[in-house]
């Protein structure tokens, strides 16, 4: 059985007790970090190897977005393993789900989920089931008058790629998945695959929803 290992940060005992309770009835998960203070976790956690975090965005010190940020790239520097991340809010608002896609986590959840809501979250989320549907993702963008900016040097890294990722980067672009840029490029699918998360790590990104956030703005140029 593969054990799928839990951190969680919450300010909140009752809710962090409540959670690890949930997360513990499930056979194949494991809590294995826990903290109230986001400047604990960033300090303990990239010591750990952990498959996915759950961060509320309610913390002392800096909110969820910030951590979870700064937590993705404490693991790239330690050269560890980055987890997925779920972030929790108090209420569903456009404004944090476009927050939590543009600090790399892959979900984002109510405060007041049930049980079996979490655990399939997290389930997907251990799956590194990060990859939405492009095409609704840009329709949702598509509905702010301000999108957040590429970090820097994203464009000129972009200017450095070789012509066949950059083709395959151009159609991730627009929305097209995999398979659909292998049949228009003739490319093998892992081929693409590979591409995409080579660009992905290139940029410090942990999603494809983060690359694919970094990229729409140049669609309206």
């Amino acid at each position: 059985m593969h054990l799928i290992r839990i951190g969680i940060v919450d300010v909140d005992t009752d809710i962090r007790n409540g959670r690890r309770q949930i997360i513990d009835s499930q056979p194949d998960f494991q809590v294995v970090f826990e903290s109230e203070d986001a400047l604990a976790a960033l300090e303990k956690a990239a010591e750990l190897l952990i498959d996915v975090m759950l961060v509320d965005h309610r913390l002392r010190g800096m909110d969820g977005v910030q951590l979870v940020q700064k937590l993705i790239l404490a693991f790239m520097a330690a050269d560890s393993k980055v987890p997925a991340f779920v972030l929790t809010g108090p209420y569903f608002s456009p404004e944090l789900q476009l927050a939590s896609i543009f600090a790399g986590a892959t979900d984002l959840v109510t405060a007041d989920v049930g049980a079996d809501e979490l655990i399939k979250a997290l389930r997907s989320t251990a799956a590194h089931d990060d990859h939405p549907d492009f095409k609704e993702l840009a329709e949702f963008l598509a509905g702010f008058e301000k999108l957040p900016q590429p970090p820097l040097g994203f464009q000129l890294k972009l200017a450095e790629l070789e012509p066949r990722d950059e083709a395959i980067i151009e159609k991730f672009k627009w929305g097209l998945n995999e398979s659909e840029i292998s049949k228009q490029l003739d490319v093998a699918r892992y081929r693409v695959s590979q591409a995409l998360d080579a660009a992905q790590r290139s940029f410090g990104f942990a999603t494809r929803a983060q690359l694919f956030l970094a990229l729409y703005p140049s669609r309206l140029s």
